[in-house]
């Protein structure tokens, strides 16, 4: 199965134009929190997507998870950290320690926003909303170590709390109060369909390639679905 996932800031990953320049390769595409959450961090999400039905095959899935535009979206850590900035400008920046561009907002999706985006190249087969954004907490804690407090070593102690409080969120349906979105589409793309070859590539999407991988993110949406 060949498969890839992608995040602005994918840990060590290759750009998403590198894993193959040729349509119709990859069975699916996952841009999800665990390859950086990738789609709300740049300015033309509708671009990556675009990129993602031209690699993926007729039938193709892809997997998004982003932000959910709820009542818990005030929680974010990214979008916290820049209101305090404004206040306190003494502060440092966030440029180079999260993947947002600087003063750039961490953007929340409704879900009709998202199913907007996909269609009509993309058929929604599943939706799943879940948590409340208790990692947020722990990120502006991590957030806070590592930029007013300069104590990167006591962020990187903090950081697998994250990862944990992650987890745990992840596993309550929330519905219109999550802080989770995630859906997961078939590509609509006909069989007999040409290469979109003038496609342009997002810059600064980056992926990495991944033998093994979609089951597990698929089967926890599954888990969630409301």
């Amino acid at each position: 199965m060949a498969f890839a996932h992608g995040g602005k800031h994918a840990f060590g990953g290759r750009r998403l134009r590198q894993i193959d320049r040729r349509a119709d390769r990859l069975d699916a595409v996952s841009l999800s929190e665990f390859s950086g959450q990738l789609i709300e961090h740049v300015g033309a999400p509708e671009r990556v997507l675009e990129e993602a039905y031209r690699v993926l095959r007729p039938g193709g899935t892809i997997i998004v998870s982003v932000p959910h535009h709820g009542p818990t979206r005030v929680l974010d850590a990214v979008n916290v950290y820049r209101a305090v900035r404004k206040r306190r400008p003494s502060w440092p920046s966030l440029e180079g320690v999260v993947g947002t561009e600087e003063d750039g907002e961490h953007h929340h999706f409704r879900l009709q926003e998202l199913q907007e985006m996909l269609e009509p190249q993309f058929t929604v087969d599943l939706i799943a909303r879940t948590g409340v954004g208790l990692q947020e907490l722990v990120t502006l804690s991590i957030l806070t170590l590592r930029t007013p407090l300069h104590a990167p070593g006591l962020a990187r102690v903090v950081m697998p709390l994250h990862l944990i409080a992650y987890l745990l969120d992840d596993l309550l349906p929330t519905g219109r109060f999550a802080y989770h979105l995630a859906v997961r589409a078939q590509s609509s793309k006909p069989a007999s369909e040409p290469s979109a070859a003038h496609a342009r590539i997002p810059e600064g999407a980056s992926a990495q390639t991944n033998g093994t991988g979609g089951s597990g993110l698929r089967g926890a949406i599954e888990r969630n679905q409301p």
